[in-house]
């Protein structure tokens, strides 16, 4: 997707979002001046109250040992790094081309930071992804970050933080399977700043008050970002922040006996010589409280209640969950009306609500969402014990998958029995998946509004097999190319991590290697319509459409030929004539959107494009990422104006230098 798409999908949640929360009102007041207060009892703007971490919360401001390059793996996608031989590495230097020592380096699937979290924010849909596995490590004495046997990849995101800068976030991150791989240099500068005053209605300072800045991409409920910066008021209710990234923001106040206080969309230039000040003055807390029944009245325990009050450009907010009697109780809410919010088990709100302030006998009705129960049958008719089951959206239209509702797993399971609740009212599929066997999809169902569907089986099957051999444009098999099985309609893009929610077949995703004779198979997969992916470090990447896979059967691919592609080099140079060090390069082709390539100028302005598919191209540049705090136009503007079309022939290497600005 283009930049400036992405740029307007989010400015048009933001704005449907505001348009929402301001339908209500907030009593919103001026915003206060500075607490009046004695100067020898706080420091000045110039004296900054010290960035922590505030109790529950996360913060990018987080150090390990200087020198240690342990790598931790977080979340819940499995990093299937076994049998990688790779590394990655590169420098963060500042602005002075200095080497930056203990700056934290995440290396992710998912953005970070920057308008691209707003992208993912439209493209879940209704399913809710696990999150994204990522890797930390941290910085030696030369600047030097280092990633060793990492899932190959040609998207990744690399975000370093460090006190003394702002973060930075960088895309378009390479890596293969096999060998070293040069990651980005990361160039750190010291950022915006962002000071003021928190004070109560009496124009008394609060001091102790929790300040976070989040970015304003962050849509939906999730109020913290993953580059949250957080630091506490000084006794004279003062706080600062230094070394702001680029991009708007939301700044909030908390404080023990307040209503939560939220000023959205401030933006920051990302520069040292911005500063925005934001002062706050709060309220004496106000609570809401009541009980969430479902539809015969019983309780609704573990419910999820979102409190929002929406102003100009202020708002607050609240949280709570119920108990086993479904009471809830939401605290430290400024004086206002609000909307309520409901996220439950197997529920959906029947209605908006909206309450005011001090009304603690709030009755909020769910009613039921459907459910769907069945068993997962494997060979001979057994039940299976350990699987895992997904709801797959019917498009009543063309008959075919639209989206991936839910997934769950199953285990110790001794009657291979399941159920799946939360549904609306629609035309579903389920499918399993379960070792030694075959993702396998049950018959299409309907289910009406909090009806329970029953006796929805899975009968699990062996599926069908792809087998073919990869050669070289000599006829010589190929040993150790990576091939993998992808819907027909699969696109290899940076955007192709959310192809686990939006979905147009039941196409099985497996990965296996070429043997030294350069044939390969991959098995148990789904009949369906295929495309086969291949990909070997010294070749271009190959793709080969509909493969039909039938249940038993065997699909003959027949010889893949991977050839050696074309080269392009050259130097990008910005509008004044300088070298575009840590530019963005980009060759798209007319036609195939599996054959479009991305790549990194160095610090000099240079950049290499190998293996490229013979073909017709538009070859454009850009200064600055699309997920580097949200200048869309920019990064549309370099790449116009630098566009040239490029044809590339196999086995030839061309030059080809760009300017920005024409």
């Amino acid at each position: 997707m283009r930049p400036f798409a992405v740029f307007l999908l989010v400015v048009a949640a933001v704005v449907a979002l505001t348009f929402a929360y301001k339908s209500l009102g907030s009593g919103e007041a001026p915003d206060p001046a500075a607490p009046t207060v004695n100067p020898a009892e706080g420091p000045t703007p110039g004296d900054p109250a010290e960035l922590v971490q505030a109790p529950g919360d996360a913060t990018t401001r987080i150090q390990t040992p200087a020198g240690d390059h342990r790598v931790e793996v977080t979340g819940f996608e499995q990093d299937d790094s076994t049998g990688y031989s790779n590394t990655l590495v590169g420098y963060v230097f500042n602005d002075a081309r200095e080497p930056v020592e203990g700056a934290v380096v995440n290396l992710s699937a998912k953005a970070m930071m920057g308008e691209e979290v707003g992208l993912e924010f439209f493209m879940m849909g209704s399913g809710k992804p696990k999150p994204a596995w990522k890797k930390t490590t941290e910085t030696d004495s030369e600047g030097l970050y280092e990633f060793k046997n990492i899932k190959p990849r040609r998207n990744y995101y690399l975000m370093a933080s460090h006190p003394g800068y702002s973060s930075k976030q960088e895309s378009y991150v390479r890596v293969g399977d096999r060998g070293q791989f040069n990651g980005p240099e990361i160039e750190l500068k010291v950022g915006s700043a962002c000071d003021g005053y928190v004070s109560d209605v009496g124009n008394n300072p609060v001091p102790d008050a929790w300040v976070h800045l989040d970015s304003a991409y962050m849509l939906g409920t999730t109020f913290e970002s993953e580059d949250r910066l957080s630091t506490q008021t000084d006794p004279s209710g003062y706080f600062e922040f230094k070394n702001v990234a680029a991009g708007p923001r939301n700044v909030s106040v908390q404080a023990d006996g307040y209503g939560i206080q939220v000023k959205t969309g401030q933006m920051f230039s990302g520069e040292s010589n911005d500063r925005v000040t934001l002062n706050f003055r709060l309220e004496i807390g106000h609570p809401i409280g009541g009980r969430v029944s479902g539809p015969q009245g019983e309780p609704v325990a573990a419910a999820r209640i979102l409190a929002f009050n929406h102003g100009s450009n202020t708002n607050s907010r609240g949280e709570a969950l119920t108990d086993d009697e479904g009471a809830f109780l939401i605290q430290g809410l400024q004086n206002g009306t609000y909307i309520l919010m409901v996220e439950a088990e197997g529920y959906r709100a029947g209605r908006m609500n909206r309450v005011q302030t001090g009304d603690m006998g709030v009755q909020i009705d769910m009613i039921a969402r459907a459910a769907v129960t069945g068993r997962v049958l494997g060979q001979g008719g057994n039940p299976l014990s350990d699987f895992s089951c997904s709801v797959l959206r019917m498009n009543l239209n063309s008959g075919t998958v639209s989206e991936k509702i839910m997934e769950r797993d199953f285990r110790g399971e001794t009657n291979g029995e399941y159920v799946m609740s939360g549904l609306d009212p629609g035309e579903y599929v389920v499918l399993a998946d379960a070792k030694g066997y075959a993702p396998s999809v049950s018959g299409s169902f309907k289910v009406a509004e909090s009806e329970t569907v029953g006796n929805v089986t899975v009968q699990m099957g062996q599926g069908g097999t792809l087998r073919g051999r990869v050669l070289d444009s000599a006829g010589k098999p190929i040993a150790g190319a990576a091939v993998s099985s992808h819907d027909n309609d699969h696109v290899e893009d940076r955007f192709s991590i959310f192809s686990s929610v939006w979905i147009s077949s039941h196409a099985t995703q497996r990965r296996a290697r070429t043997r030294a004779d350069g044939s390969f198979e991959i098995a148990l997969l789904t009949p369906e319509t295929y495309m086969v992916l291949v990909d070997s470090p010294n070749y271009t990447r190959e793709f080969l459409n509909d493969q039909m896979v039938n249940e038993g059967g065997v699909t003959e691919v027949g010889d893949i030929t991977l050839l050696a592609g074309g080269t392009i080099t050259g130097t990008v140079v910005d509008p004044s004539g300088q070298p575009l060090g840590n530019g963005y390069v980009h060759l798209r082709h007319g036609e195939e959107l599996n054959s479009n390539y991305y790549t990194r100028t160095d610090g000099q302005g240079r950049y290499t494009l190998l293996h490229v598919r013979p073909g017709a191209y538009r070859l454009s540049a850009s200064g600055i990422s699309p997920s580097d705090g949200g200048q869309a136009f920019k990064v549309v503007i370099d790449q116009k104006s630098s566009e040239i079309p490029v044809t590339i022939i196999d086995g030839k290497e061309i030059r080809q230098d760009l300017h920005l600005g024409g």
